[in-house]
């Protein structure tokens, strides 16, 4: 893909907006040799509701690291295989196995100390139960 082009997938289509490539990362872990590319993409579904991507493609030290991006409203993940040019290979994931909604529900237990306390109470009757009955067993009467 070259810049402007275009691409569908199941439930739209994707436009290559913009590729940019910098020589020198500002990072103390990359060298001054190294590269990274990135590919801005605008998704547009088909329920009229539009998206942006930014897949990232490293090169360090002869190197490739992918950083995908994934849109999980769409299922989809995108990540640069391979630039020429001013050209890219883009590759293109569309997954029911993207998690598609992630719920959390937190509740607040305004008696979770009295529990406890109940817990405690209830550790230590065992406890000394266990006690008694070896001391018991030791000197020989059975209890009654």
């Amino acid at each position: 893909m070259k810049k402007g082009d275009t691409a569908m997938y199941s439930g739209g289509y994707y436009i290559l907006e913009k590729i940019a490539t910098r020589d020198h990362i500002p990072n103390p872990n990359f060298k001054p040799t190294d590269s990274a590319t990135v590919a801005s993409l605008k998704i547009h579904s088909a329920h009229n509701t539009t998206y942006e991507s930014q897949p990232l493609l490293i090169k360090s030290s002869g190197n490739f690291l992918y950083n995908n991006d994934t849109v999980v409203a769409e299922n989809l993940v995108f990540r640069i295989n391979q630039v020429e040019g001013d050209r890219i290979e883009l590759g293109v994931k569309e997954s029911n196995a993207i998690m598609k909604y992630v719920t959390l529900k937190a509740y607040k237990f305004p008696f979770i100390n009295l529990l406890w306390l109940g817990v405690l109470i209830t550790a230590t009757g065992i406890l000394m139960s266990m006690v008694r009955r070896i001391r018991l067993n030791r000197t020989g009467n059975s209890p009654s």
